[in-house]
């Protein structure tokens, strides 16, 4: 409910958001936010387009979801929602501070300034990454909308053949 609710409220956004159902436990209100319902999942559970184009399924179910990435990594380590995938940066992030004395500030800048420089934290985030057992379905592969030389063939075929006629 958190996620919602910050979204909501940066981004000026009121409409379009699934509620979450009383006939399952829910409130009623966007988000989920049940005791009992595991609501960390519930959100992909909730997450399914066909059902959400249906009559029946309209407020219930939705095409897209605004959820942390690590929820779905973990469920797709266990071979659950294979056929989601993240797509998009994150639209927020929540920091974390914690007060240094300035005796030792000087030397912790230039340690933190040196591990991000060299990409320590992102390499430890990439490297804490679950596999997931869906089949060998790789979204992150970081190659996600790239095309082939292969697939960019034909689209160069038609151009050279059009090329040719014109002149």
């Amino acid at each position: 409910r958190k996620t919602v609710q910050n979204v909501m409220d940066t981004h000026k956004l009121r409409a379009n958001f699934v509620t979450d159902p009383v006939s399952l436990g829910g409130d009623g209100l966007p988000g989920f936010d049940c005791p009992d319902c595991r609501s960390r999942t519930r959100v992909f559970d909730m997450l399914d387009p066909r059902r959400a184009g249906s009559e029946d399924g309209r407020g219930v179910y939705c095409h897209a979801a605004v959820a942390p990435l690590e929820d779905l990594e973990i469920l797709q380590q266990q071979g659950q929602h294979c056929s989601k995938q993240s797509v998009g940066k994150p639209v927020g992030h929540q920091d974390r501070g914690f007060p240094v004395s300035e005796g030792v500030s000087d030397e912790l800048i230039t340690f933190f300034t040196n591990e991000k420089n060299a990409a320590v934290y992102q390499k430890e985030l990439d490297a804490a990454v679950p596999a997931p057992q869906c089949g060998g379905i790789a979204w992150s592969d970081g190659d996600e909308g790239s095309l082939s030389i292969e697939e960019l063939g034909g689209v160069w075929a038609v151009t050279f053949l059009l090329a040719i006629v014109a002149l």
